[in-house]
């Protein structure tokens, strides 16, 4: 999974980036509004975790404009507003879930894995990628190919959910 880290604060965005990174989950770090928006044009975002209070525009105009780029793009508001019309006025304006700071980080990776499931097709099984007969389970983190398990390092297992995820598309040295 490809995240979009929009966060102005230099110790918390070290921090969530080397806590993502732990958990397998590559993570492109923006520090302001248009940063972001430039890293969603550059690289396939999966994901996006969102402050609202950033140095050059608010989060809510980002959001709207990550929306106008990939309209179901999951989008996960982490912010130190936490009043109820703040939260409220988030997720009216297209968040699809809203997390106050200060927070537990495996509660956000919770959430974060939560609003990716909700965004996965209807039509297809939110913890499995297919490609022929191979099968890719997330939830497990195993490949499978005719019902025979197939062993992958972490690596392998990361640029093959990539891959599989772009399927449709031609993937680039840089995404």
């Amino acid at each position: 999974m490809l995240l979009l880290l929009v966060e102005d604060d230099e110790l918390l965005g070290k921090s969530l980036q080397q806590g993502f990174s732990e958990q397998g989950i590559d993570c492109v770090w923006a520090k302001s509004g248009r940063e972001a928006l430039q890293s969603s044009q550059q690289s396939a975002i999966e994901v996006v975790v969102l402050d609202l209070m950033l140095p050059d525009m608010s989060g809510l105009e980002v959001m709207a404009k990550l929306r106008q780029q990939q309209a179901g793009l999951p989008i996960l508001l982490l912010t130190a507003l936490g009043s109820v019309e703040e939260r409220v006025r988030g997720l009216n304006q297209g968040a699809d879930d809203y997390l106050v700071k200060p927070f537990a980080f495996a509660e956000l990776l919770a959430r974060l894995h939560a609003v990716v499931r909700r965004a996965a097709p209807a039509n297809s099984k939110a913890n499995e990628l297919r490609a022929g007969p191979l099968i890719l389970d997330i939830a497990t983190r195993r490949a499978r190919r005719e019902g025979i398990d197939i062993e992958l390092t972490t690596t392998e297992y990361k640029l093959l959910e990539f891959l599989m995820r772009h399927s449709d598309q031609t993937v680039t040295r840089r995404m």
